[in-house]
């Protein structure tokens, strides 16, 4: 039926039966265009909608993953196995990946190793190697079983390597497991750069693996900047001129890292900075407090404070 083929068959007294399977032949591969969606995220479809539709939903919350696969019945495959529950990106080669990488900061990245253009290790290697990227998950999918390109790609930063055919549950566990880890990852950076807000110590992550520096790099550039003026009101376009990279990129690797998008997480470093003040400063109003930290109004400020430490600034000095 997906070919527009027919199959019969007929019953041959004293020579059993017959199968008859007619296939069109067509002198090109249906042709394929991109669809461009509002927020230009590419999306792989065939010209006819009724084979496959995209999945990809850019306005809903669901994690970006971005598919670099030069086989388009393998990429159709992928797609299929995802089934709505992401948002999907397809780059047909190494250099698209890395270009589309870069510019949309996806959540995951699944990546074929033997590519034109640049292959998957070297868009491992780029892309991890990046500040604005070197968060992302990369898992590599390869039809070569040796020891020695699975130990490759590890070297360059693959998270995970798998291999083909594989099947649909053992791709689907390794994705869900790296997200995962990356939410596990958020309570470990903020501690790294001193902004663990809870009143418990936040568990931490002891495997050395994880130690990104590049990661809590990011994160604490970005608290020594409020941290140096918090009378200055950062604005993200401001904010992310000084990081060096777009405001997507600010926005999605600082929502990977910290699980907070720039504003709040800007707000998150002046709350976390007044807790230790009122913790060490008992005779200071509170007032006074707000305003140091950055805050310009002291309803605004107990009222964000007791959002994020579940009580309000008074109760927290007194604890």
């Amino acid at each position: 039926l997906l070919l527009k083929g027919s199959v019969s068959a007929r019953n041959r007294e004293e020579h059993g039966a017959e199968f008859t399977v007619v296939l069109p032949m067509v002198r090109n591969e249906a042709t394929k265009k991109v669809l461009q969606v509002e927020n230009s995220f590419p999306i792989v479809v065939p010209e006819s909608p009724e084979e496959i539709s995209p999945i990809s939903n850019p306005k809903s919350d669901l994690p970006l993953v971005l598919i670099v696969e030069d086989n388009q019945d393998v990429a159709r495959y992928l797609q299929s196995c995802f089934n709505g529950a992401y948002q999907l990106l397809f780059a047909k080669d190494g250099q698209e990946g890395i270009d589309l990488a870069l510019e949309h900061t996806p959540d995951l990245i699944i990546s074929d190793i033997m590519m034109p253009e640049k292959d998957g290790y070297e868009l491992c290697r780029t892309l991890k190697n990046t500040e604005a990227s070197s968060h992302i998950p990369i898992v590599l999918l390869t039809a070569k079983a040796e020891l020695d390109a699975k130990i490759e790609g590890l070297q360059k930063g693959a998270d995970a390597y798998l291999y083909k055919p594989f099947h649909k549950e053992e791709l689907l566990a390794y994705v869900h497991n790296l997200l995962d880890v990356r939410l596990k990852l958020q309570a470990h950076y903020l501690h790294q750069a001193g902004l663990t807000a809870n009143t418990e110590p936040a568990q931490i992550l002891n495997n050395s693996s994880i130690e990104q520096a590049m990661e809590h790099a990011f994160i604490q550039k970005i608290k020594t900047l409020v941290e140096a003026d918090f009378s200055k009101q950062w604005d993200v376009p401001e904010l992310a001129r000084a990081l060096q990279v777009s405001i997507s990129q600010l926005h999605r690797k600082l929502t990977a890292l910290t699980g907070m998008h720039t504003t709040e997480f800007v707000r998150y470093v002046r709350l976390v900075r007044a807790s230790e003040i009122l913790r060490s400063n008992r005779e200071e109003k509170i007032v006074v407090i707000a305003y140091e930290v950055g805050f310009t109004s002291a309803n605004e400020f107990a009222r964000r404070f007791k959002e994020v430490f579940g009580m309000t600034p008074g109760e927290w000095r007194k604890q």
